[in-house]
């Protein structure tokens, strides 16, 4: 059943590029509500047995509403998205923090997203408005998940028989850190398909990696 999800997720994300580049609203809701779906029904047939199981599910589950609400245009509806992925995020950093431990690969871990993250706001600084605050205040959270998700990848290179699960939790991270990339260039420098058609499949195999992890975790 879970590989199906995964199927069906495939199917109504290609449904949903094709809305994407002929800018069909109603095909866009259908196949994104559906796609976003079913990572949270994928998590859900998992089982949702433990802290990190609920943080991580909680998680996609506000994700599902951040994509419900990033159909519209509308700025207060984007806010309500962004609000939600912020939520979203949160609940992944406390997922991952039982798992953390503070040591000098934090401070590597640290380094590359924020030198990232520090160079795409310059880029889109001027372009904010009354965006500013709340885009800063995002930024902050999902490197922070990025980060926390990188440095367990880090330290824990050495556990073989755990690695691919921390490889995992940071490849789902990296690939939602990057889709937020492709929301925000799409949203403050200019709407271009091309991010929609790297982004979104980012956003989506992610969100299936961090989902896949509670049957690791």
């Amino acid at each position: 059943m879970t590989t199906l999800l995964f199927n069906l997720m495939l199917v109504f994300l290609v449904l949903l590029l094709v809305a994407e580049a002929k800018k069909n609203i109603i095909l866009k809701t259908i196949a994104k509500s559906i796609a976003s779906a079913c990572f949270v029904s994928f998590a859900y047939l998992l089982g949702i047995h433990s802290e990190y199981d609920t943080f991580i599910f909680l998680g996609l589950v506000f994700s599902l509403l951040g994509d419900i609400f990033l159909i519209s245009t509308k700025k207060k509806i984007f806010l309500l998205g962004l609000f939600a992925f912020l939520i979203a995020h949160i609940f992944y950093v406390f997922a991952f923090l039982p798992m953390f431990q503070f040591t000098y690969t934090w401070l590597a871990a640290l380094s590359l997203p924020i030198t990232l993250s520090a160079l795409f706001y310059r880029r889109i600084e001027n372009l904010l408005g009354k965006m500013k605050i709340p885009v800063i205040i995002y930024f902050i959270v999902i490197n922070t998940m990025l980060c926390i998700s990188l440095s367990l990848l880090i330290q824990n290179l050495i556990y073989i028989k755990s690695l691919l699960g921390y490889y995992i939790i940071f490849m789902g991270a990296f690939l939602f850190y990057l889709s937020d990339i492709a929301v925000a260039k799409e949203r403050f420098i200019g709407k271009n398909f091309t991010n929609k058609l790297w982004g979104l499949p980012f956003y989506y195999i992610g969100q299936f990696f961090i989902a896949f992890s509670i049957s690791i975790f």
